[in-house]
This record gives structure tokens, C-alpha cells and sequence, in this order.
């Protein structure tokens, strides 16, 4: 045999020899073939071998079906998937992510979430009658505090007279207590109405809160505080003591659909005045992104003394559209 002969038994040799002899790790790949060498990178595109006899071998890993890395000392190898299917298996589609799964990633971070509301209707006939409500929200979460804000002006007309001309502006946060469920927060409100009993009226709280229920699909806050309200406009203008009780609720029903609720009583040294404050809004995603959403809710409050000739309770009822940021 000619030395041209010798080198290529060599050749084909080295190609045999198991893993224990011609390096330590193999690639299985889709079309059958086994290769011994030793395997130096590997990612989600190619597996890169180093072979004795071939050299340096990228192989796609679309074309490798298992990698096995050989451990020092006599240890069982450690096997890889090469994380693809062999041809004519299908490929397992990983789940698309849920609203829920967005917003529960979006929590453990510090974000901004912010929304526009708006639900207007018109109707003709016996009496016209236009209305418009616009809301505003926006949040911040971190990892020691939690911010709210929440603005709404609702406009009525009836055969061409204003019927309704109302704006709030509300501020709440909240100071987390690290591996507690206990929070101190503070709130105020600034209110304006042309046809309540005052103008314009101002309260705000402080105090503790208590995360009585903390899930992914379902959040309840228990809320207690002291402060004080001021009308303006109002034949009652004096500063007052005013306390709060509070509920506030959140349930991820659904992938898509979200309700909120949330219950205040306010208190004051006298027992027969006192307020009460009531919301609750219903909305259903109508993309993934929750850019866009359908949104059912009302306001209802209740204030027992009032001046002459105005109402106590004030009902508000909306359906509309709620745009995301």
C-alpha cells in the first residue's frame, strides 16, 4: 500500500473512532449521520464542532436533532436538545401571550399606563339631548410605590340648554411596605359641578391600606385614613373633619376582560353628614395589546346634606370606548 493509501485508512479511521478515542461530544443530525469531535458553541442557529479529521464544522441546527457533551471524570454525558423538530414532526408554536400575561410582566417593572375614555350619545325628537363623557387615566407602578390618577368632565344638553357640566380630578398613592401587605397611602380630590350645591369642593386623606387579597387575576386594597373637605360656593364652606373607608377591587376575569370597583365612606365628627363614592367600570380588550378596549361603568354619589332644592344623590352611567398608551 502507497503512503496516499496509508493517510486515507487514517482518514477514515479517525472518522470511526468512538467518542472515547477521537473526542468526546456527538452530534446526532436529521439525516442519520453521527459525528465525534468536540463541540465549541452552540446557539439558536448553529451547533459548531470541532472534528478531528473535517476540522471546524458549523452545522444549522435545523439540521441537528441532539447534542451530546461529554462530562470529565467518567460522568454520564450530559445530552442537549438541539431545541427543533426532525423533519415531518410539527414544530410545538409556543403560546401567544395573553392581555393577562402582558399586564403581569408589566407589574414586577416600573411603568407608566396610561388611557383615554370617551363615550358620547345624541339623540332627536320630542327633546333633543346630547352627551359627552371624557376621562383620562394614568399610572405608575414601582417597586416601593403605586400611583393613581383619574380625570372625567361629563357635558349634557337637553333641546339646546346644558343640563350637566361636571369635572373631577383624583390623585391617590400608595408607599409599599417591603414583604408586607400593609401600605400607607395619600388622596385627594378636587371636584367641580355648576349644579350642585357648591362650585367646587376639595378633600383629601391619609392613612393605611391593607392588601387583603394580592393574585395575578384578583387584587382587593382595604383603605382607612383621616383629612378634611372644603366646599366653595357652598352655604356650608367651612373646613371639615372628614375620614375615609375605603374598598378598592380589580379582577382579571378573562384574558381580555378586566373589572374594577371601588366603594369610599367618608365620615365627619357630625353623624349626619357624610359622603359616600362609588365606581365601577367593565372592560373588555378588543386587540391583544389592549390598545383599544370597549368600556361599561358608572359613578354614583351620595352626599346627605346638601343645600336646599339640590339633590343628594348624582348618578352617572357610561358606555363608550377606552384608547391605550
Amino acid at each position: 500500500m502507497n503512503l496516499d493509501g496509508h493517510w486515507q485508512v487514517a482518514a477514515l479511521v479517525m472518522c470511526l473512532l468512538p467518542a472515547g478515542l477521537a473526542g468526546a461530544d456527538r452530534v446526532e443530525c436529521v439525516n442519520g449521520d453521527v459525528l465525534i469531535g468536540t463541540v465549541v458553541a452552540q446557539d439558536e442557529k448553529v451547533v459548531v464542532l470541532e472534528h478531528d479529521v473535517l476540522g471546524r464544522l458549523e452545522l444549522p441546527l435545523d439540521q441537528v436533532t441532539t447534542v451530546t457533551i461529554d462530562t470529565p471524570d467518567g460522568a454520564m454525558p450530559e445530552t442537549v436538545p438541539a431545541e427543533v423538530e426532525p423533519p415531518g414532526t410539527p414544530a410545538e408554536t409556543p403560546l401567544a401571550e395573553t392581555p393577562a400575561d402582558a399586564e403581569t410582566i408589566k407589574k414586577e417593572i416600573d411603568y407608566w399606563d396610561l388611557a383615554i375614555d370617551l363615550a358620547a350619545n345624541t339623540t332627536t325628537g320630542n327633546t333633543d339631548e346630547q352627551t359627552l363623557r371624557f376621562g383620562l387615566t394614568a399610572s405608575r407602578i414601582t417597586e416601593r410605590t403605586r400611583l393613581g390618577i383619574d380625570s372625567s368632565y361629563y357635558w349634557k344638553a337637553t333641546d339646546s340648554r346644558t343640563t350637566d357640566n361636571k369635572a373631577t380630578l383624583g390623585v391617590r398613592n400608595d408607599w409599599l411596605i417591603p414583604e408586607s401587605k400593609w401600605f400607607f397611602f395619600t388622596s385627594g380630590r378636587l371636584d367641580y359641578d355648576q349644579f350642585e350645591s357648591w362650585e367646587q369642593r376639595l378633600n383629601f386623606q391619609v392613612g393605611p391600606g391593607y392588601q387583603l387579597i394580592e393574585s395575578d387575576d384578583l387584587e382587593l386594597d382595604l383603605l382607612g385614613g383621616l383629612g378634611a373637605r372644603k366646599e366653595f360656593g357652598s352655604l356650608n364652606d367651612d373646613w371639615k373633619f372628614e375620614g375615609l373607608l375605603g374598598l378598592d377591587l380589580r379582577w382579571q376575569a378573562t384574558g381580555r376582560q378586566t373589572v374594577t370597583f371601588n366603594f369610599t365612606y367618608f365620615p365627619t365628627t357630625d353623624a349626619d353628614d357624610y359622603r359616600a363614592r362609588s365606581t365601577a367600570q367593565w372592560r373588555y380588550a378588543l386587540d391583544e395589546d389592549y390598545a383599544l378596549s370597549l368600556i361599561i361603568g358608572y359613578l354614583l354619589e351620595y352626599q346627605s346634606i346638601v343645600d336646599p332644592g339640590d339633590e343628594k344623590t348624582d348618578f352617572r352611567f357610561w358606555v363608550g370606548l377606552q384608547f391605550g398608551f
